[in-house]
């Protein structure tokens, strides 16, 4: 089913990335396709933006993320109820595929949270 703007809560914009455009263009990618999340140059928000025409520079969007101090692990400086949280919700949980990027976002358009971050 196509997304339809009317059926949604009021549209989120982080950092250049406009929740309802993000789903309108995850309705556009095939659903078993494989984005990368760690690499800011080819995963799905980078991919979105330049298909908006951002050039490379723009294609990055910061959650605040970095190493732990022993730099063996990754964290992510969003919290629930922090702007952005949205988007990341969307893009950083498994599986990694267009498709279940798609049905986050529309789980986060309908208002409902979605649980996992990051898993």
């Amino acid at each position: 089913m196509l997304y339809n703007p009317k059926w949604q809560q009021p549209d989120l914009v982080y950092q250049g990335v406009s929740r309802r455009e993000l789903t309108a263009w995850l309705e556009t990618m095939p659903p078993n396709e494989q984005y990368e999340f760690m690499f800011a140059g080819i995963c799905a928000i980078a991919r979105f933006l330049e298909s908006k025409g951002a050039s490379p520079e723009d294609r990055v969007v910061d959650f605040g993320a970095g190493l732990t101090p022993d730099d063996d692990s990754y964290w992510l400086g969003l919290r629930p109820g922090d702007e952005g949280y949205w988007l990341l919700q969307i893009v950083s949980n498994r599986p990694y595929t267009f498709g279940a990027a798609l049905e986050r976002a529309r789980t986060a358009a309908s208002g409902a949270e979605v649980i996992q971050i990051f898993e």
